[in-house]
């Protein structure tokens, strides 16, 4: 219940804080929510991942939004892949992700 109410808020706090701050602390925190136990949790990783690629360069954005997207697209639960399936049209808007990959994941979420 606290790791899900920290991932909750996890977005808008990286927002307040400096980008040394958010490159060396929440980055890392970012990454575990991931990779959570919880799928009430990782599904909360989703989120934040608008909120982490507005903040970050497209470089910084590539190498740690784009993978938490890639694992909960794959995720076991299907929660969090519903929840990628809903944030899909706001993670799209990054022109720096590849497009291949969003074809790819949008074709396979129509097909199941």
């Amino acid at each position: 219940m606290v790791r899900r109410s920290a991932a909750t808020h996890l977005g808008n706090f990286a927002a307040k804080v400096d980008k040394d701050d958010l490159r060396n602390k929440l980055i890392p925190m970012f990454l575990s929510i991931r990779e959570d136990e919880q799928d009430s949790v990782r599904l909360l990783a989703v989120e934040n991942c608008v909120a982490f690629a507005k903040l970050l360069t497209p470089k910084e954005a590539t190498t740690h939004v784009l993978p938490t997207v890639k694992n909960c697209a794959k995720d076991d639960s299907w929660r969090v892949r519903y929840m990628v399936a809903d944030q899909f049209k706001n993670v799209s808007f990054f022109n720096f992700f590849p497009m291949a990959w969003f074809d790819n994941t949008f074709h396979r979420f129509v097909k199941h």
